[in-house]
């Protein structure tokens, strides 16, 4: 889910956590979050 530049996230296992968006793009994706103090970038996945 996603307030603001708040993300938040659930996975399979029960896990959940939360990060910043860094970057949104004028059509509204996001494509630059941190979370835990990684930074997590479209450009920098295969």
């Amino acid at each position: 889910m996603v307030q603001g530049d708040r993300i938040y996230y659930a996975t399979a296992d029960g896990e959940r956590g939360g990060g910043m968006v860094k970057m949104r793009q004028d059509s509204g994706r996001i494509t630059e979050i941190v979370v835990d103090g990684t930074f997590y970038a479209t450009g920098l996945c295969d």
